[in-house]
């Protein structure tokens, strides 16, 4: 055997053995890539099943709160709140029994007549989703208070300290209750509503008073937002989307303008700032518990108020900054992916301390 031959088939047996263990890998791959696939396949049965069940049977809705939920006033007759419009959309069912906001209800009442039946109904397994909306009544009558009594600072701490109370009690409660999740809605800027805002000119209230009140709502809002992200429950933000949105019109939807973004009564929400606080329930739902639930366009909430779109669309106004999320339940598919870098992982582990 000459020297030559010998190289030459050193050089071969040393590429039948880099062959070899190349032509091994696509095997091991192939077992990790099923593995994979199957991990994958898996949470994607799961999130399918998540957003099959939104779509073929809405979501059962409980709600706590005032005529914000309720409907009340002059032109309520016809007028799709939010609830109306989050039903229409066919996202959520809210029942006569699931609705037990009140007009005119205050927090106190929230607790005391509202709470006791979303309970019952959490308990006998018909509810998937609660909603607790209130505090602007809690507020207008603050107000009115400090204005006839001027007792300005002792009224604002009583309306700070009795709507956490509740809210945070009644969160508390239902957590408690059942297995359902829950969103809740801060308290709105009722200072920039324009019958209360007419009567902080009829009784002479000054730009400090007036600033006061509103502080003190902000801070009632800033501990019920603190419990709420605490306990992983989404808060929809009201007094941000009064002050930016709802006092602050024109507001374009799918091409067309509204100039007055309040109910006729000058208290209440008008039909198109409902139909974005249905989306921000929507968006709590989505981004918070993995919902899969489209939104209601902007197109069908021109509808909703018997105007024609502009813009054909379908176009969504943006709510994401007007929902304030805790951390958020993993999805099907983060789980899937974490399980199936984790077979990557531990496989290509194994091939490494088999090549030592």
């Amino acid at each position: 055997m000459t020297l030559t031959y010998v190289k030459r088939l050193g050089a071969i047996g040393s590429f039948k053995f880099v062959l070899r263990h190349r032509c091994e890998r696509p095997a091991r791959v192939t077992s990790n890539f099923k593995r994979v696939v199957v991990l994958l396949l898996f949470g994607l049965l799961l999130g399918w099943g998540h957003v099959n069940r939104a779509a073929a049977a809405p979501l059962r809705l409980g709600v706590l709160g005032d005529s914000m939920s309720a409907g009340d006033g002059s032109d309520f007759g016809s007028y799709p709140n939010w609830v109306t419009q989050l039903t229409k959309s066919g996202a959520f069912s809210v029942s006569p029994i699931g609705n037990q906001a009140v007009g005119g209800a205050v927090s106190t009442d929230m607790v005391n007549e509202q709470l006791p039946a979303i309970q019952a109904q959490i308990q006998a397994g018909q509810l998937d989703y609660t909603l607790v909306m209130i505090g602007a009544n809690d507020a207008a009558y603050a107000a009115a208070d400090f204005l006839t009594n001027g007792n300005l600072t002792g009224t604002v701490q009583s309306l700070v300290n009795t709507v956490v109370q509740n809210v945070t009690f009644t969160l508390n409660t239902i957590a408690h209750t059942g297995s359902v999740h829950q969103i809740v809605a801060n308290i709105p800027d009722q200072s920039v509503a324009p019958l209360v805002k007419s009567l902080f000119t009829q009784y002479h209230a000054t730009p400090a008073q007036i600033a006061e009140f509103k502080a003190g709502i902000q801070l009632a809002n800033s501990e019920i937002a603190a419990f709420a992200l605490r306990h992983n429950i989404p808060l929809i933000d009201m007094f941000a989307a009064t002050d930016s949105i709802i006092a602050h019109p024109p507001l374009r939807l799918a091409g067309v303008n509204f100039t007055n973004l309040f109910a006729a009564d000058g208290y209440h929400p008008g039909a198109v700032a409902d139909g974005l606080v249905a989306n921000a329930v929507i968006n709590a739902a989505n981004r918070q518990f993995h919902a899969g639930i489209t939104p209601i366009s902007d197109q069908q909430i021109v509808r909703n108020v018997g105007r024609v779109p502009f813009i054909l669309g379908p176009t969504y106004y943006n709510m994401t900054p007007y929902v304030l999320l805790a951390v958020p339940e993993p999805s099907s598919w983060v789980l899937a992916g974490m399980g199936a870098l984790g077979v990557v992982i531990a496989g290509s582990r194994r091939k490494w301390l088999a090549s030592q």
